[in-house]
């Protein structure tokens, strides 16, 4: 009897050893192994992951992007600078599809209201207009750093009588507005229309510009450097543009013109690379 209660007094105190060392074991390993992996890391370099580089530099460019001006827009969409262009999906933009094509509907009335566009797609009676998107992407070549968005807007009258499409860049600058409605070309002076807006109502941004313009001298061939737009037949009349960018001096030339099917005006630089 004496020999089992022995036996069972060994048996707890070992139960009891066993415990005490899984506590201290549980207080002190974690501590020991943090240290060491601390000091292991502390003096180790390892590569991140390329997702970590890709994801960071999207959202580094996506950021620059979005500070470009007017202008930079329209020498990247142009091709004054050099630019890769594809079509991408609509959601890619800074703009949805429906603050695009408000902001179409407004500037296209700038120059319906000066008469230098024959239509507004604003909705009023009798004048109800559907709407597509298409979306293109343009990045710098030299770096991949820039890019700049390209909305190409068709307005349709509600009884398909009359089309308008629009190319606009995210600023809120209208690059070509095309019409195939019934649209007689009278005079008009396109120098004065330029010469008198106001920057903000024809490039979309509140930067500072100075502009000024003068008559156009047609030139024997003009080519529009934006996707799928009809081919220039006819200039009609047209304007130079100087805009003065801080110390710089930027010239586009604005042209009314006749296609095959229709009238439209074009905004772009003297000179592009496409």
């Amino acid at each position: 009897m004496r020999k089992i209660l022995q036996n069972n007094k060994i048996r707890v105190g070992l139960l009891f050893a066993c415990c005490v060392m899984i506590v201290v074991l549980s207080i002190v390993a974690p501590k020991y192994l943090l240290a060491r992996t601390l000091t292991e890391q502390t003096n180790r370099v390892e590569v991140a992951p390329e997702e970590y580089y890709l994801e960071a530099g999207t959202m580094m460019s996506r950021n620059t992007s979005s500070n470009l001006s007017s202008i930079d827009r329209i020498k990247l969409i142009s091709g004054t600078w050099d630019s890769n262009m594809e079509k991408c999906e609509i959601t890619e933009g800074f703009l949805d599809e429906v603050e695009a094509v408000e902001l179409a509907k407004k500037q296209l009335d700038v120059y319906y209201k000066q008469d230098v566009y024959p239509y507004s797609v604003q909705i009023q009676y009798d004048n109800l207009y559907s709407y597509s998107s298409e979306l293109y992407c343009y990045t710098d070549t030299s770096f991949n750093t820039y890019t700049a968005y390209l909305w190409k807007i068709t307005f349709t009258k509600y009884d398909n009588s009359v089309e308008n499409i629009v190319y606009m860049t995210e600023s809120g600058t209208i690059l070509l507005a095309w019409t195939n409605g019934n649209y007689s070309l009278d005079e008009y002076d396109l120098s004065k229309f330029y010469k008198n807006a106001q920057s903000r109502d024809i490039l979309g941004d509140n930067r500072i510009y100075k502009m000024s313009a003068m008559k156009y001298k047609p030139v024997s061939s003009v080519t529009i450097p934006y996707p799928d737009a009809e081919k220039i037949q006819k200039i009609e009349n047209g304007a130079l543009l100087t805009i003065r960018v801080g110390g710089e001096l930027e010239n586009f030339q604005v042209l009314q013109y006749k296609s095959d099917t229709g009238t439209g005006f074009v905004f772009m630089p003297l000179s592009t690379g496409k």
